[in-house]
């Protein structure tokens, strides 16, 4: 078939798909359900062998950084938590990328404990506060009291 038909065929195939999104959605469907183990074993190769590409993209559509910005973040803090000071080496995941929920704005990378300790104070300084005032009272009371 000379590429001009190819062409054709291809055009005329996606106008047909923008007339008929339901059509589309129920083949989709029938065929992701069809070859639903055939696409388990795809995705996973998939995702081992492009785990760079992969986070790559999350850390784009995300957060807007691309991976030198991460990098000279990392760099930036030594491989450490800005939090508790870990090292990248002593956890078992990477460091969070810590953000205001509110703004987008990125404020650093995190362990998994501090970044979900802000998150359940909800990213509150206020209750970070009482947390730690919280916390002062405790260690300097005497606990044998009732």
């Amino acid at each position: 078939m000379p590429y001009k038909d190819v062409a054709k065929n291809r055009a005329a195939t996606k106008a047909w798909k923008k007339r008929n999104p339901e059509k589309v959605r129920t083949q989709n469907k029938a065929y992701r359900e069809k070859n639903k183990n055939e696409r388990l074993v795809y995705d996973k190769i998939y995702r081992e062998k492009n785990r760079d590409k992969i986070e790559a993209h999350r850390l784009k559509t995300m957060y807007g950084l691309n991976v030198e910005n991460y990098n000279e973040l990392f760099i930036k803090q030594c491989g450490r938590c800005a939090i508790c000071g870990k090292h990248q080496a002593e956890l078992k995941q990477a460091l969070s990328i810590d953000h205001c929920h509110k703004t987008g704005k990125i404020r650093g990378l995190l362990c998994a404990k501090c970044n979900l300790g802000i998150s359940n104070l909800g990213e509150d300084i206020e209750n970070l506060r009482c947390a730690i005032l919280y916390l002062n009272n405790q260690i300097t009371s005497d606990i044998s009291e009732p």
